[in-house]
C-alpha cells in the first residue's frame, strides 16, 4: 500500500520555474538558428530536460491540480492488465485499480484492502495480523469437520464425553440412560417418609408418608376389600342394582335401618331421569335453583307461596262443571292475597255466583288457551265492594251475562284497574260493567268483544271517568260497544275498531250518557282515532250517541233511549281523527247523534268519511234550545269522498260542512236576550251610525222568494223598518245573493235579530243556510229555534274556503215544508276578524269598505266604528294627500273627517282653506267647512 502512495506522490506536479523571454518584436520572423537558441535558453532555465510524449523519468515529485466537480486532478486511462507487470507498475482495467509490488499483483484496490501472508496452510483458520484489520496471518489451527460450538448458542452435542465437568443448574435434561442415582442421598425435596416408602413400599410406610390420612391398617383396593368397623360420615353412593334385604348401620348408636328395594325395582340415581310412583315429599324439603346467573337455592314451598292459586289445586278440572274448584280457588286467593291462574290445556266451566273480593286478580295463558265458559246469566267476577285493584289478563271468556261486574254504587277512587289481552264472546249483558258514582283509572286495552243478543254491551263504565283509558280494542258484535256515564269526562277512547259480523238494527258504537247538570258533563273527554266500520251496517245503526238510559237494575243492564229528548249536558268533548263509513242508505248515519241540545264547547274535526257521506256530522234528534246547536263548538275540517247533502234536508239540528270548511265560535255564536224585553241595542241611535253590510247589502227588498213563500216588511227590534216577515205556505226558501269575491280564510259574520211570529201559523224553528254559486251547493247550515217573545240576537260565523266563485248566497227555509211565518231583521253580513259586540267593535278590528256610505261620504271609503276605546298605532297614521278642490263636501254627516292637501294658500290654524298654493297641511271638516290645521 505504501508503494502505491509513493508512486502517486511522484506524479503530483511542482510549480514551474521562471521562464526566459526571447524578446520578440512586432512583425519579427525568427530564423531556424534563432529558434534553436531560444529552446537552448529555455532548457538552461529549467535545469532539466523536459518530458515528452515518448516517455521519461521524473527527477522530482509530480503534483497535479486538485480535482473539481468537473474533472479529476490526475487521470489513468483504463486498459488491460500487462502480461508481465514490473514492481511499481500501476494500471487501470474495467474491474478496478491494480499495482505490482514484491513480485505480487494487488487489486482491484478498495478501501481497507486486506494483505495476506506470503504462504499459508490450506484449511487453517486465518486471524488478524494487526489491529487495523488490514493484514491476515495463518493461525496454525485447522477447522473441525463438524459444526463449531459457540459459548451462547443453543446446540446439541453428540458423542461428547465431558470429563469432570461442573454442570451448574441446567434448564432441562433427559437422563434416560443415567444410572446409579441413590434415592436416599441423590434426590432432595421429598416429603417426610416418602424416600422410605419408595425404598420399602408397605401400607405402614405409605401411611407415614401421608399427612391427611384417616383410619389405620392396610391399604384397600376395589375388588373384594375387607373393611373392619368403617365409619361413614356423609352417606354412601350405591351403583347398579341389588336384591334382597341388606341392613346398613351408619353409626354405633343409630337406630335407623335402610332397606334396599326388591329385585324387581331399581335404585334411583341423583343424575338420572326416573319416575317416582306413590312417593310423598313435603314441599318444604324440596329445593330448586332458578336458571340464570346469581340464582340462589329456594324451597319449592316458598316459591309456590309467592305465586298464584289454580283451580286444579282444588279438584279435577275440565268436566261439565268446575264451579266448586274455581270458587275454592277464589276463596284461597282472597285469603292469601294471591291471583287465580287458569293454565292452558283444559276448558273451565263455571256456573257460580262470581268472585266477590276487594282486589280480584285473574290471569291465564292467552286467547284460545285459557278458556272459561260461563253459564247463562252468570259472571266470573261479580262484586259489591270497593275495589282496591283489579287484574284480568290473557283469558278467553265465553258466554254468561258478562265477565266482570262491580255493583258497588259508592265512590271507588283508588289504583288502576287493568283489563288487557282478553277475548269476550257470547255475553248477553255487559262484558265489563260498574255501578259506581266515581270510578276512575280503568285501563281496558287490547281486548276483543263479540256479544250475543240485543242487550249485549261490551264495556259499561258508570260515574266519573277521569283517566279511564279504553284503547286498542276490537268490537265485532254488540248492541252497544262502549257505554260511558256522566258525559265520560276526562276519559280517553282511542284507536278502537267497531264492526258487525252479522246483520242487526239499532246498534251503537259509543254511547255517552249526558250528565244531569253542566258540572262534570264530559269536559276533557277525547275520542281519537276510532274506526266506525261499514260491515253489515243497518240504517238504524249509529256511531256516537248522546242519549239517556232506559230501565234496568244496574248500569250495564240499561240501554239507550233514542226516541225521547234528553235534558242532560255534554260539554268540552273532543272527537278527532275518527273514520266513519256510510252504508249507502238514506238518510246516512251522522257521526254524532244527540237527543240533547245541550252540547257546549266541543270539537269535531279531522274526520275521514268513507263510503256514502252522512247528511250531517252532528244530528240533533229532538230539536234545539235557545242555547243553539253549536254553542262554542268547533266543527271540521272533514275529509269526504263526495259532496254533502243540500240544505233541503229537513231535520232539526242539521249542521252542514264541506271538506274544506272550518266552523268555530270562540265568541259565543248565540246570544240570548233579556227576558224582560230589554234588547242588546241601547237605543236606535246605535244602529243609525252603523253601515250594516260589508260584502253585500240585504235590505227588505234584497230577498228572492223561491216556492210558496211571501215576503212582507216588518219593524225590526228597534222599531226600524228593515225587518221582513217570511210567510211560508209550504216548502219554500228566501235567498239573498252576496258579493262574488271575499277573502278566503277570513271569517264572515252573519248577524240578525229573530222574533216571534206576529201573525199566521207560527213556526217553531227555521233553517238558515249558506251556499255558493247558482248551483246551490250547501257550504254550511244552521237550525234556529224561534223565540216565543221578544227579539233575540243571533250571530253565526262562516269561514270561506274560496273567494266565492259565482257568489255566496244566504237563505232561510221552513222546516219540513211546514206552514207559518218568521220575523227576521237587522241583518248584517260582514267580513272581519272579530264580531260586533252589540253593534260596534271593541277594538281596531273591523275596517272595511262601505258600499253605501253615509250621506256626503265618498263611495268605496274605509270606515271604522269604535265605541269601546281609542284608536292607536305604533307606526303612526298616513293621510293620502289630495287638493283642496278634490276634498269631499264638508257637512254634518262628514264632521270629524281629517285629510291632507298639497296646495293650500297662506293657511292659518283653524282658518278658512283656499287652494291654488303650495303649502302641504292637514285639513279638518268641522261640519260646515274645511279648515286648515
Amino acid at each position: 500500500m505504501r508503494a502505491i502512495i509513493v508512486v502517486i506522490a511522484c506524479l503530483i506536479g511542482v510549480p514551474a520555474l521562471a521562464q526566459s523571454s526571447p524578446g520578440f518584436t512586432y512583425g519579427q520572423v525568427p530564423t531556424a538558428g534563432q529558434w534553436n537558441s531560444y529552446f537552448a535558453a529555455k532548457q538552461d532555465t529549467l535545469g532539466y530536460t523536459p518530458l515528452n510524449q515518448a516517455g521519461g523519468t521524473m527527477l522530482g515529485p509530480l503534483k497535479t491540480a486538485p480535482s473539481t466537480t468537473s474533472a479529476a486532478g490526475f487521470s489513468v486511462s483504463p486498459g488491460v492488465a500487462p502480461n508481465t507487470p514490473n514492481n511499481g507498475d500501476i494500471w487501470l482495467t474495467s474491474t478496478g485499480l491494480y499495482y505490482r509490488a514484491g513480485n505480487m499483483t494487488f487489486g482491484p484496490i478498495g478501501a481497507g484492502t486486506i494483505v495476506g501472508p506470503a504462504t499459508s496452510t490450506v484449511g487453517n483458520i486465518a486471524t488478524w495480523a494487526n489491529t487495523g484489520g488490514t493484514s491476515l496471518q495463518d493461525s496454525g489451527k485447522s477447522l473441525p469437520s463438524g459444526a463449531i460450538v459457540g459459548t451462547t448458542d443453543t446446540q446439541t452435542l453428540s458423542n461428547k464425553s465431558l470429563v469432570a465437568p461442573a454442570l451448574g443448574t441446567p434448564a432441562s435434561g433427559i437422563l434416560t440412560n443415567a444410572t446409579g442415582l441413590p434415592i436416599s442421598t441423590g434426590v432432595s425435596g421429598l416429603g417426610t417418609g416418602v424416600a422410605t416408602f419408595l425404598g420399602t413400599p408397605s401400607s405402614a410406610n405409605l401411611a407415614s408418608a401421608l399427612t391427611d390420612e384417616t383410619g389405620t391398617g392396610s391399604a384397600v383396593f376395589a375388588n373384594g376389600p375387607l373393611l373392619s368397623s368403617p365409619v361413614v360420615g356423609s352417606g354412601i353412593t350405591l351403583n347398579g342394582s341389588t336384591s334382597g334385604t341388606t341392613v346398613l348401620q351408619p353409626s354405633a348408636t343409630a337406630a335407623g335401618i335402610l332397606t334396599l328395594p326388591a329385585a324387581t325395582d331399581t335404585l334411583v340415581g341423583r343424575n338420572t331421569a326416573d319416575t317416582l310412583t306413590n312417593k310423598s315429599i313435603s314441599a318444604d324439603q324440596l329445593q330448586f335453583i332458578q336458571t340464570g346467573t346469581g340464582a340462589i337455592t329456594q324451597t319449592v314451598s316458598a316459591y309456590l307461596k309467592l305465586n298464584s292459586v289454580r283451580p286444579q289445586d282444588f279438584g279435577t278440572i275440565g268436566g261439565v262443571n268446575d264451579t266448586v274448584a274455581i270458587d275454592a280457588a277464589f276463596a284461597a286467593a282472597a285469603a292469601q292475597n294471591k291471583c287465580v291462574y287458569f293454565p292452558a290445556g283444559v276448558v273451565y266451566a263455571y256456573a257460580g255466583n262470581g268472585w266477590d273480593a276487594p282486589n280480584p286478580c285473574i290471569f291465564g295463558d292467552g286467547r284460545t288457551k285459557s278458556i272459561i265458559v260461563i253459564a247463562a246469566g252468570k259472571y266470573l267476577i261479580d262484586s259489591n265492594q270497593f275495589w282496591v285493584s283489579l287484574r284480568f289478563q290473557n283469558l278467553d271468556v265465553q258466554g254468561g251475562a258478562g265477565a266482570i261486574r262491580n255493583r258497588f254504587t259508592g265512590v271507588n277512587v283508588n289504583q288502576y284497574l287493568f283489563v288487557t289481552g282478553n277475548t269476550f264472546t257470547g255475553f248477553t249483558g255487559a262484558a265489563i260493567s260498574t255501578n259506581t258514582s266515581d270510578g276512575p283509572f280503568w285501563q281496558i286495552e287490547y281486548n276483543q268483544f263479540q256479544g250475543s243478543g240485543s242487550s249485549s254491551i261490551g264495556i259499561a263504565l258508570s260515574g266519573l271517568a277521569d283517566s279511564d283509558s279504553i284503547s286498542y280494542n276490537s268490537f265485532n258484535e254488540y248492541r252497544v260497544a262502549i257505554k260511558c256515564g256522566m258525559g265520560c269526562n276526562n276519559a280517553r277512547l282511542t284507536h278502537n275498531g267497531f264492526a258487525h259480523f252479522v246483520a242487526g238494527t239499532n246498534r251503537v258504537n259509543i254511547w255517552i250518557v249526558p250528565a244531569a247538570t253542566f258540572t262534570n258533563s264530559g269536559e276533557g273527554a277525547v275520542l281519537d282515532g276510532n274506526r266506525h266500520g261499514p260491515e253489515n251496517l243497518d240504517p238504524t245503526d249509529l256511531a256516537i250517541v248522546y242519549a239517556d238510559e232506559g230501565t234496568g237494575a244496574y248500569f250495564g243492564d240499561r240501554l239507550p233511549v233514542l226516541t225521547a229528548a234528553s235534558s242532560g249536558y255534554i260539554s268540552g268533548q273532543t272527537i278527532i281523527n275518527d273514520v266513519i263509513f256510510g252504508n249507502g242508505s238514506s238518510p246516512t248515519r251522522p257521526l254524532v247523534y244527540s237527543t240533547t241540545p245541550n252540547i257546549i264547547g266541543g270539537t269535531i274535526q279531522n274526520i275521514t268519511i268513507g263510503g256514502t257521506p252522512p247528511t250531517m256530522m252532528l244530528y240533533y234528534a229532538q230539536g234545539v234550545s235557545d242555547n243553539g246547536p253549536s254553542k262554542n263548538m268547533v266543527l271540521g275540517p272533514f275529509l269526504a269522498n263526495d259532496a254533502f247533502a243540500s240544505a233541503a234536508a229537513s231535520v232539526y239540528g242539521t249542521i252542514y260542512t264541506n271538506g274544506n270548511q272550518i266552523i268555530k265560535d270562540p265568541q259565543n255564536i248565540d246570544t240570548l236576550s233579556n227576558q224582560n224585553g230589554i234588547l242588546q241595542y241601547s237605543s236606535s241611535a246605535d244602529l243609525s251610525s252603523y253601515v250594516p253590510v260589508a260584502i253585500g247589502g240585504i235590505g227588505i227588498n234584497g230577498w228572492s222568494a223561491n216556492g210558496a213563500v211571501t215576503i212582507t216588511a216588518r219593524p225590526d227590534s228597534t222599531n226600524g223598518q228593515d225587518a221582513a216577515q217570511f210567510s211560508y205556505t209550504g216548502a219554500g226558501t228566501v235567498t239573498s245573493a252576496l258579493v262574488t269575491s271575499v277573502v278566503p280564510g277570513k271569517p264572515i259574520w252573519i248577524e240578525f235579530d229573530i222574533g216571534p211570529p206576529t201573525s199566521g201559523t207560527p213556526l217553531s224553528a227555521v233553517n238558515m243556510f249558506m251556499y255558493s254559486g247558482a248551483a246551490g251547493t250547501t257550504v254550511q247550515g244552521w237550525n234556529i229555534k224561534l223565540p216565543t217573545s221578544g227579539y233575540i240576537r243571533k250571530r253565526f260565523q262562516f269561514l270561506p274556503a274560496t273567494n266565492g266563485g259565482t257568489g255566496y248566497v244566504l237563505g232561510f227555509q221552513s222546516i219540513s215544508g211546514a206552514s207559518g211565518n218568521v220575523n227576521i231583521g237587522r241583518i248584517h253580513v260582514y267580513q272581519s276578524s272579530e264580531p260586533l259586540q252589540g253593534n260596534v267593535l271593541t277594538g281596531v278590528q273591523f275596517l272595511e269598505t262601505a258600499p253605501s256610505p253615509p250621506t256626503g261620504l265618498p263611495s268605496g271609503g274605509m270606515y271604522l266604528w269604535n265605541q269601546g276605546g281609542n284608536l292607536k298605532s305604533s307606526a303612526g297614521f298616513a293621510l293620502t294627500p289630495t287638493t283642496v278642490s278634490l276634498l269631499p263636501t264638508c257637512n254634518a254627516a262628514a264632521q270629524g273627517i281629517l285629510m291632507a292637501v298639497t296646495d293650500a294658500t297662506a293657511p292659518t290654524y283653524n282658518g278658512s282653506l283656499t287652494g291654488g298654493g303650495s303649502v302641504k297641511i292637514p285639513v279638518y271638516c268641522n261640519g260646515t267647512a274645511w279648515t286648515a290645521h
